[in-house]
């Protein structure tokens, strides 16, 4: 599975404005911090390494490298909706 559809299923099927706003929460208090915060969600896994600024996505339904993904922070962060 490629990186666009794993990270849009993770935020179709998994992210409501209420996880978008608390993972942005997190990614402004954690910014250039050394740890990393792993997030079970219904369907995805998500860890996000502050240190390496990586976001890893890991698909429960579907294990293996075909259902596991990085991008970079900065394009997660991107991705993530903003509560109102």
């Amino acid at each position: 599975m490629n990186q666009e559809s794993l990270l849009g299923q993770f935020l179709s099927e998994n992210c409501d404005p209420f996880i978008d706003g608390k993972l942005l929460k997190e990614i402004e208090e954690l910014y250039e911090s050394d740890v990393s915060r792993e997030h079970a969600f219904n369907r995805f896994n998500v860890r996000l390494n502050y240190g390496s600024n990586r976001v890893t996505i890991e698909d429960e339904i579907n294990p293996g490298e075909d259902g596991k993904v990085e991008v970079a922070l900065s394009e997660f962060k991107s991705a993530l909706r903003p509560t109102s």
